[in-house]
């Protein structure tokens, strides 16, 4: 193996890895480039393997010219303002010769292992060893794409992550494609201005919210979706009005007002976009802003329809937030990507870029730096820290790390210190209780614990069930008393984190370290296998009506399950018409006299089914389609039994009688058999709220409803007369099946917003 010794070993040779080694340079210090690939340029070298993470064909910058050049080495006017991929890759690879960086540079040599030998670094390459003073790591944040997580992963169609969508054609997508772009960042924007050019029908679902910025000004405006590379930047606009309206102390000068109407062309357009199921609810400048404003006109054009939040995925059918259900061919997951450095020792891996000082600098070793982690990572921005890095190792700037305090002291040429400050390290926020591992149960009382550091007046608190991936409200302005009693919600998950940010900023926020469980309460059998079922298989379509509380189906027949034909194990034998109709109706009601927070459903089925409670859908199996005279959408096994977890919220059961509605099909007119069967098991609190004033109603030392009392029976016959309920178009339920079962049921993040925004347009109205 070949060895150098050097003073900096800076691994990657992207863009950042490039500025990197020009600024060491220039202080004096002797530097070697790890690189991985055959040439520089990190994610602006191209290629169609799908397998590297690269830049699409199509990619152009969504920053200006003037924004993203190096400071000292200016771009090509001809290449326009704003700037195709090839061209930055020849940027770059002039950058590189002009400031004499190719000899330092080794290509086709990727680092396998860094490791800390005393007082200097020893990376391991496959076919050299770099021994060096300071490690510089700019191997980029593209190095792993995000999984898909929640609803996204029960998908049965074609799901792409956009970093391996290389170029978008016609003939890949055409007009018989139904394609979910899910994703609010620049990504997604260019996909979906792709995707725009073919037949393909568009969904652009943004979860969580986006604000927007037209990256040409508002007098470029050649059509919708689309820009041209000479317009005028945005980010250059200013004037004595702009300065005025919008000082440079408060934003970027004209960033504030220019994005609303260089976006859309009016002022009443919030967050750059206007679109209310976009809405993200957080100060301008205070979240990550999409500079490919200009893809918006394409859903204010009807080229796009526009989605929030995911409630659930059944097969190719996916349930929005709003309650809109389609399906869908292809998902496009533009979820972004991880970055990783399996090659630095574990407590280097193990911490997140925002706990480091500066995002640059480890607190507990300062001869290891990050350089490009600090978004935006365009041209002279990232200069600023490789200043910092290459100043501190030169000897002008001198860094101390000192248990949690960190002091940056710059000297002047003179000797004396210009500059001295100190940094408490870690964030403004940190969670303590719950952090990974409790297990917590539904409907008790579990104490969110925290600390500050800094003027934090407000907080706000959030949960997650699914590792993260989408967030629900426990309180939006609490006293940041380091403490709040959170009621447990009804839901059964593995995967619970919370998450507490500052009110006046909420980039400021912490999360739970690791996963907690929260378990199910007292279970009450409300139907089992085997009970009476009223039904209706005359082959008629009964419309919505018949699932609804207060529909007459006292004239059905009625019997015991299994119910169905043609296998010779049923109870109760219904009509087997020829051909076969393709939906049959199941109807019984069932009491409920305490509160129930959840609910296990076990559906035997043959070949598809879906279950309302009280006309609200919570679950189905093998029935993207709905409608009566629509086939199911995949055959089952035998008696196959898919089994639901519902966290009912919005809570669809009511004090009284309430009814469950199911609807059964068939596969084909053809199909032999039809089975249908099912138990219902209700989930009642483990233990009441806490309250005040000592005894509660129930006499001294005991709750209300006991929590392990009450019941829940039913019968087949009669009116159903559930009332307060939400019907078809309202609500949903979280359902989440087991392991064998298959997914159902509409998410609770997704229901609680639904709520939300409902509630939301009434008190506009």
């Amino acid at each position: 193996q070949t060895h150098e010794r050097t003073d900096v070993c800076i691994i990657g040779a992207g863009w950042s890895g490039l500025l990197a080694a020009r600024h060491m340079v220039e202080n004096g210090l002797s530097v070697v480039l790890l690189e991985g690939r055959e040439g520089l340029g990190g994610v602006w070298r191209y290629s169609p393997d799908p397998e590297l993470v690269t830049v699409m064909e199509s990619t152009i910058t969504s920053s200006s010219a003037a924004v993203t050049e190096a400071s000292d080495f200016p771009m090509d006017p001809a290449v326009g303002n704003f700037v195709h991929h090839r061209d930055i890759l020849d940027y770059l690879d002039r950058y590189a010769a002009h400031f004499d960086l190719k000899r330092r540079i080794r290509f086709k040599c990727a680092a396998l292992e860094a490791t800390r030998v005393g007082d200097r670094w020893q990376v391991r390459c496959s076919d050299r060893r770099v021994d060096a003073r300071f490690l510089v790591v700019s191997a980029g944040l593209h190095q792993r794409r995000k999984a898909l997580r929640g609803p996204l992963a029960e998908f049965t169609g074609t799901s792409i992550h956009a970093g391996q969508l290389k170029s978008i054609d016609r003939e890949r997508f055409g007009a018989g494609d139904r394609v979910l772009v899910y994703g609010g960042g620049e990504s997604a924007s260019d996909v979906v201005e792709q995707l725009a050019k073919t037949e393909a029908a568009i969904t652009w679902a943004i979860p969580q919210g986006q604000h927007f910025f037209r990256k040409a000004a508002w007098p470029d405006r050649p059509g919708p979706g689309r820009y041209h590379q000479h317009d005028s930047p945005l980010d250059e606009a200013s004037s004595r009005c702009i300065q005025l309206v919008s000082p440079f102390h408060r934003a970027k000068p004209g960033m504030r007002w220019l994005c609303l109407y260089g976006s859309t062309g009016s002022l009443l357009d919030y967050e750059g976009h206007g679109i209310p199921q976009w809405r993200k609810g957080v100060p301008f400048m205070r979240a990550f802003i999409n500079k490919n404003g200009h893809v918006v006109e394409l859903v204010k054009a009807g080229r796009v329809r526009a989605e929030g939040a995911l409630a659930r995925v059944d097969g190719r059918a996916v349930t929005f937030a709003s309650g809109e259900r389609e399906v869908f061919t292809h998902v496009i997951a533009c979820t972004g990507y991880r970055a990783e450095f399996p090659f630095l020792p574990e407590a280097l891996r193990e911490r997140e870029i925002e706990g480091r000082f500066k995002m640059i600098f480890d607190p507990d070793d300062p001869s290891v730096a990050f350089i490009g982690y600090a978004r935006p990572t365009v041209g002279s921005l990232p200069q600023h820290p490789l200043m910092y890095f290459a100043e501190a190792q030169h000897g002008s700037c001198i860094l101390d790390v000192h248990q949690n305090r960190l002091t940056l002291i710059n000297i002047r040429d003179d000797g004396e210190v210009s500059d001295h400050v100190t940094l408490i390290k870690g964030q403004g926020i940190e969670i303590f209780a719950p952090n990974g591992g409790e297990a917590l149960t539904v409907g008790g009382v579990a104490e969110i614990g925290w600390a500050t550091v800094g003027p934090i007046a407000e907080v706000g608190l959030d949960y997650s069930i699914d590792d993260g991936l989408t967030w629900m409200p426990i309180a939006d302005a609490v006293p940041n008393t380091g403490v709040y009693p959170w009621l447990v919600p009804p839901v059964d998950t593995a995967k619970g984190l919370v998450r507490v940010k500052a009110v006046s900023d909420p980039t400021i926020y912490d999360e739970s370290n690791a996963s907690f469980v929260v378990e199910g309460g007292v279970e009450i059998g409300a139907i089992d296998f085997g009970a009476e079922w009223s039904y209706h298989d005359q082959g008629v379509d009964l419309g919505d009506a018949w699932r609804m509380p207060g529909y007459d189906f006292k004239e059905w027949p009625s019997g015991p399950a299994q119910l169905g034909y043609g296998e010779g194990d049923e109870a109760t034998a219904i009509l087997d018409a020829d051909p076969n109709y393709p939906s049959a109706y199941f109807l019984r009601t069932f009491d409920v006299d305490q509160e129930i927070v959840g609910a296990t459903l076990e559906v035997l089925h043959d070949d598809g089914a879906a279950v309302w409670l009280n006309g609200q859908l919570v679950a189905s199996v093998n029935a993207d389609d709905l409608a009566y005279d629509a086939w199911a959408s995949a055959q089952s096994d035998d008696n196959a039994v898919a089994v639901f977890d519902l966290a009912l919220a919005p809570n669809p059961l009511v004090m009284g009688t309430n009814v469950i509605g199911v609807m059964v099909k068939q596969v084909s007119g053809d199909s032999s058999d039809l089975s249908f069967d099912l138990k219902l098991t209700l989930i009642a609190p483990a233990v009441e709220p806490e309250t005040t004033g000592g005894e509660t109603e129930g006499g001294e030392g005991t709750t209300a409803g006991g929590g392990s009392s009450g019941t829940a029976s039913g019968g087949s016959t009669g009116a159903s007369s559930a009332t307060g309920t939400a019907g078809d178009d309202g609500g949903g339920c979280a359902c989440r099946s087991r392991e064998g079962g298959e997914r159902l049921g509409l998410g609770i993040g997704a229901s609680l917003l639904v709520l939300l925004r409902r509630r939301r347009r009434r008190v506009r109205a």
